[in-house]
């Protein structure tokens, strides 16, 4: 069975990714660099994330 890319033990191609919002760090994360989002052009782990951040806070 192929192991899926959520375990720590997982191999691929990630990217670590730090996120500022009002110069405070808001978000560390690792994200899978072969899943992109096209409208972005930004890993999909790291576009969720800022869309969250986007709605929860900027667009109130």
């Amino acid at each position: 069975m192929k192991k899926h890319k959520n375990s720590n033990n997982a191999v691929g191609n990630f990217c670590i990714y730090l996120i500022l919002f009002d110069e405070k760090i808001y978000k560390v994360g690792k994200a899978d660099y072969d899943r992109i989002t096209l409208s972005t052009g930004t890993p999909t782990r790291i576009h969720q994330q800022v869309r969250i951040l986007s709605t929860k806070y900027i667009n109130k």
